[in-house]
């Protein structure tokens, strides 16, 4: 069992690095970055989604909370895929409040029920220091990002739709590591806490790449153009990551 874990502990790590070496090392703004981001980044989503679905039925424990997540990933997947379609076909489509966007949404949606259900399970465990904490965490992090995104309003060149959809992501991605952080009090000093620390790590991920979306896509179209394949990578490692997390979590 612990041998199974370590190869792909060892596999997916190689991937990473393998990734982040080939979009590193590939000049900006050309034709294959733009291709290898966006396909790598929609079966990176689609590997977890299967695992979790596969996982669902294999493991009764956590059937509900990978279920929701294999979900919730595929509607991810459903939304890159119309995301590389706009990419490819025109630029300034991606300016405009499009059909990815409400796949994107679906996908916090999805995963928002998993971690609820879970908390819910097993709130009766938690105390009332974790909840502040957490709560303190929301807070000030909403405070800091809302702050940072009003910086954009006065001068964004994107209609208030867009605007308020972008923004919306890393607000999300802050309220679902809120959730991680009471879930990791749950398990905290269990032998799969790991598992949370990764999902942790797999979310933060999430959270920056959402932040820089954000910044360039409110900056202006050169600057988007030519750095958006780049940070890419975070998207691509993230659910990378968080299939870490889901091994350590079933100890296979």
């Amino acid at each position: 069992m612990r041998i199974k874990k370590n190869l792909w502990f060892y596999l997916i790590s190689f991937i990473i690095v393998l990734i982040t070496i080939i979009i590193v090392l590939t000049p900006q703004e050309s034709l294959f970055l733009k291709y290898f981001s966006n396909i790598a980044e929609t079966l990176s989503f689609l590997l977890a989604s299967l695992l979790l679905f596969y996982f669902s039925f294999k493991y009764r424990n956590y059937k509900i909370i990978f279920l929701l997540q294999g979900i919730g990933f595929i509607f991810w997947v459903i939304g890159q895929l119309l995301y590389t379609y706009y990419d490819i076909k025109s630029f300034s489509t991606l300016l405009s409040f499009n059909l990815c966007d409400p796949f994107f949404l679906l996908f916090y949606f999805f995963i928002f029920l998993s971690f609820y259900h879970l908390i819910k399970k097993y709130r009766l465990f938690l105390e009332t220091k974790h909840y502040l904490i957490t709560i303190n965490f929301l807070i000030l992090s909403f405070l800091i990002t809302i702050y940072y995104i009003f910086q954009f309003i006065d001068y964004s060149s994107l209609d208030k739709i867009t605007f308020i959809i972008n923004a919306l992501y890393p607000l999300l991605d802050i309220l679902l590591l809120s959730m991680l952080i009471l879930i990791y009090y749950l398990y905290k000093g269990g032998k799969i806490s790991n598992a949370w620390r990764y999902y942790i790590i797999g979310f933060l991920m999430l959270l920056i790449s959402d932040l820089l979306y954000f910044v360039l896509l409110n900056s202006s179209i050169s600057y988007f153009t030519k750095y958006i394949d780049k940070i890419s990578i975070l998207w691509i490692i993230s659910p990378l990551i968080i299939i870490i997390g889901v091994l350590n979590l079933i100890e296979i």
